[in-house]
């Protein structure tokens, strides 16, 4: 897969990219080049995203890869090796949730997401305003974000709700 150009700047890359001793630390547990820099690919997507990559193909952001690359000093093309292996990066997402203490997007804080969408959808008009305050509360909370339909369909219902 081609990598993809990618949105962020240089100071967003270093201020929620950059990886601390204990991240570097958490990396070197995997075994070799191309899982070190998988891991930690996958690490700083998710800091900067509040997701992890989609799955099939693998998501590679540009940007994202060439800072974690750069900051590893390990060729961005190993990637291309990393990306083959499904349940190591299944195995990885896990290692990854753990460590930075996320919850994954599902039934069991469905109703808390519900409470916030439908009082935001009381005070604000826009749907993108609700969208992107939604993704503001997920991350503060440790939520991963879920799909985009996803959240467009539970911001179209909560704003229905708040129209009664």
């Amino acid at each position: 897969m081609m990598p993809l150009r990618c949105k962020y700047t240089h100071e967003q890359l270093v201020s929620v990219g950059h990886f601390t001793k204990k991240d570097i630390e958490t990396i070197k547990q995997c075994r070799s080049q191309y899982n070190h820099l998988g891991f930690a690919y996958q690490l700083a997507f998710v800091q900067l995203t509040n997701r992890f990559p989609k799955e099939q193909p693998f998501e590679v952001l540009d940007d994202i890869l060439t800072f974690v690359s750069v900051q590893l000093n390990i060729p961005s093309k190993l990637i291309h090796t990393y990306e083959k292996r499904q349940q190591t990066i299944d195995e990885h997402r896990e290692r990854i949730r753990n460590y930075l203490g996320l919850q994954r997007f599902g039934e069991s804080v469905l109703p808390k997401i519900e409470k916030f969408i439908f009082e935001e959808a009381c005070r604000l008009e826009q749907t993108t305003a609700i969208q992107a305050k939604t993704k503001q509360y997920l991350k503060e909370q440790g939520i991963l974000n879920p799909s985009e339909d996803t959240l467009k369909r539970l911001i179209g219902k909560q704003r229905e709700e708040a129209k009664r």
